[in-house]
């Protein structure tokens, strides 16, 4: 047979094409796996994130110290800090497990008491500030 003349590929260049492509597609699974990873771990951060925020939403009415699970299959906890002058630090903390592995996300935020900044003050500025226009208020807002 004249080899010339013949049409097709060898059985050696058959292997070798599906040993490249297989090597190729072996990266490519590692890579979908990874993204996939990632992308449930930033779904789980931020449904911690709304979970916090929504505990900060509902405490700061009323800031006391609070704590409990299964909201969202999440573990969270809810701590006021006096800072004096009528602040009050809220800090909501939400726990997880991402594989085997404790998460924590916390959200913070301070709250002031609306005795400081009323029309109750006792400033003789010209209404500029808090006050209610006549003197009375902060003045210096």
């Amino acid at each position: 047979m004249n080899k010339q003349h013949e049409k097709g590929f060898s059985l050696a260049e058959i292997l070798i094409t599906l040993s490249i492509v297989s090597i190729g597609m072996l990266g490519t699974a590692g890579m979908l796996v990874t993204t996939i990873k990632s992308n449930k771990a930033s779904s789980s951060r931020m449904d911690a994130a709304s979970v916090a925020q929504a505990l900060l939403d509902e405490y700061s009415p009323n800031p006391v110290a609070a704590s409990g699970n299964n909201r969202q299959g999440f573990d969270w906890n809810v701590v006021p800090q006096d800072l004096g002058d009528g602040r009050t630090l809220l800090s909501a903390t939400v726990d997880w497990s991402d594989h085997g592995t404790p998460r924590s996300y916390t959200l913070r935020t301070i709250l002031a008491s609306n005795a400081n900044y009323g029309s109750s003050g006792n400033g003789n500025g010209n209404g500029n500030g808090n006050g209610n226009g006549n003197g009375n208020g902060n003045g210096n807002g």
